[in-house]
């Protein structure tokens, strides 16, 4: 956003003579914060200046900044993961309701419980799967215009995803489609085969 040029380069580009408005200091290291801080406060005793910053305050304005990015993020995730593990519950509990008489035809021949889950499941599973591959590749794509809907002038964000973000989120949806199943399955034990065949077909 910015071009730096000599007084001599701009006077010939524009006409005329320069405006200095920013000026930047260079301290020396081993002064303190603390020190720096009150370097900077004496400018303001100058009637020409409004206002002057240290690089370590912005630095930790922007590092405050991106710590309640964070936090945001980490409570979209977790309700994400909720979601996840409702949708799923959801859908195969509804499954289930509906295939009740197959089903316990199916632990009349001899399938376990974890067999019989499987089977259920199937397209639960497999719908974990596409939702999961799908998310994963259209979340480069809205990370990226997140990132530049948020980003300003004087701050901007790397676009740069680190390998184990995909590894982590693959986790976090396996988990929540785990703990859903693990619900379904005690839905399935307590599918009564007598009862169930002896009742009339819905």
């Amino acid at each position: 956003n910015y071009a730096y040029c000599g007084p001599g380069v701009y006077s010939k580009i524009f006409s005329a003579e320069p405006e200095y408005k920013f000026g930047f200091c260079i301290v020396k290291d081993y002064l303190s914060d603390n020190d720096k801080a009150a370097y900077a406060s004496d400018f303001l005793k100058n009637e020409n200046v409004s206002s002057a910053v240290t690089a370590s305050a912005l630095a930790r304005s922007v590092g405050n900044s991106v710590d309640k990015l964070i936090s945001v993020a980490v409570l979209f995730i977790f309700f994400a993961a909720v979601l996840c593990s409702v949708v799923i519950y959801t859908i195969t509990g509804i499954n289930i309701d509906e295939r009740e008489r197959e089903i316990a035809n199916i632990k009349v021949l001899g399938f376990s419980d974890n067999e019989t889950m499987i089977y259920v499941s199937r397209e639960s599973i497999f719908s974990c799967v596409v939702g999961l591959a799908a998310g994963l590749v259209g979340g480069i794509f809205l990370h990226r215009v997140l990132l530049s809907m948020i980003s300003v002038d004087n701050v901007t964000y790397s676009e740069t995803i680190l390998w184990w973000s995909y590894f982590a989120t693959a986790f976090v949806v396996c988990a929540s489609a785990l703990a859903s199943f693990l619900r379904v399955a005690a839905k399935i034990k307590k599918i009564s085969m007598a009862e169930t065949i002896k009742s009339d077909e819905r």
